[in-house]
């Protein structure tokens, strides 16, 4: 796993990498809503962590911190 550091904030998001986060957990931390998150995961635009069942979906910390919806919604996934 790389070192990639978020530029606004200057963290290194991958130190996140082991925490796992829920739908309503991701659309708190971005701002949008719970629809938004699931919807982008269903499309493959937001990546399920391995572990996710049916009835539970799990995002990487990493991830979510990385994500971008303005360019999710201009569809650059």
């Amino acid at each position: 796993v790389g070192s990639e550091m978020c530029i606004e904030t200057g963290v290194n998001v991958d130190k996140f990498y082991s925490i796992l986060l829920d739908p309503p957990m991701v659309a708190r931390l971005q701002a949008v809503s719970v629809q938004t998150v699931r919807a982008y995961i269903k499309d493959g635009a937001i990546p399920k962590h391995p572990d996710s069942t049916d009835s539970r979906t799990y995002i990487r910390a990493s991830v979510a911190l990385k994500l971008d919806f303005s360019e999710l919604r201009k569809g650059r996934y």
